[in-house]
């Protein structure tokens, strides 16, 4: 078993190889804690921290190594674990599997023996290849795969205490904000450097991540829809006989909508930010 020291100084290589090879995975790769684990038979993430166990790890090339890294760091910021709650676990594992690992093969990763791979499933998004492995002769094939490595909490947390169970929607939420900002500045990163452009199949999981923004709809509906709570005073008409009846605010409203179309976005966004603006001048 490799000492502390020792593993330590493997991952603070991964993260620096990664940095330079891929500065995408680099940057996400900094904002993922590290946990030695003996209680996994290889390597997990319960979402934000990724557990590893030793005497898998130290078995492994060092290529090998950094494709099990960056697929649980990829798992973590791609909020697998809480995009997972409410499905089969073990279904949704495999799918989250196939697509990390297409992402993996499709930037010149190396993944240890056994990895997932099912590649006409590898470019759809993880919700789409769960949805078709419910039909698909390849997940009966797989329900018995040992390693799941998406974790409803910490391995290493003391048998004495009681198991979390589901997540939290506070923990979630904490979750979701935190490889926000992770994303944020990985992509931030990414177009300051030669390598801007961000694998394909990448983009479309991002897609799905980022999509659970500020809902626009909420907020212009209020400025949209008066209710009688939007007034401006009363009405002055019939103040003199002491009836006080709220005066809506001008039925009028004027929406400013800002497109951003430097050189960083691509045609498959502009398309989404056009359907978006229809959506806005429909409403």
């Amino acid at each position: 078993m490799p000492t502390d020291s020792k593993f330590e100084r493997q991952i603070s290589i991964i993260r620096t190889h990664l940095c330079t090879r891929t500065p995408f995975f680099g940057s996400l790769a900094l904002f993922a804690r590290i946990e030695i684990s003996n209680k996994i038979p290889t390597a997990a993430t319960d979402g934000k921290t990724i557990y590893i166990n030793p005497d898998f790890f130290a078995a492994l090339n060092t290529s090998e190594q950094e494709g099990v890294f960056i697929h649980e760091v990829l798992h973590a910021a791609l909020l697998h674990v809480p995009r997972g709650r409410g499905r089969d676990k073990e279904r949704w594992n495999i799918a989250a599997d196939i697509v990390v690992n297409g992402i993996l093969v499709s930037e010149g990763y190396e993944l240890p023996q056994g990895g997932i791979r099912e590649i006409r499933l590898e470019a759809f998004s993880v919700e789409e290849v769960y949805d078709l492995l419910e039909t698909e002769p390849f997940a009966s094939e797989c329900s018995h795969f040992q390693c799941s490595d998406l974790l409803s909490d910490n391995p290493n947390a003391p048998s004495s205490r009681p198991r979390e169970g589901q997540m939290s929607q506070e923990h979630q939420k904490s979750l979701e904000e935190y490889w926000h900002q992770a994303r944020e500045q990985a992509s931030i990163i990414a177009e300051t450097t030669l390598y801007g452009s961000l694998p394909s199949r990448l983009m479309r999981e991002l897609l799905h991540v980022n999509e659970t923004q500020l809902d626009w709809r909420h907020y212009l509906w209020r400025y949209i829809v008066q209710t009688p709570i939007d007034f401006s005073g009363f009405d002055r008409r019939f103040v003199g006989r002491k009836i006080y009846l709220d005066v809506l605010s001008g039925e009028s409203v004027q929406v400013v909508v800002g497109v951003d179309t430097s050189g960083s976005i691509v045609n498959e966004q502009m398309q989404s930010c056009f359907c978006e603006v229809q959506g806005i001048i429909g409403a």
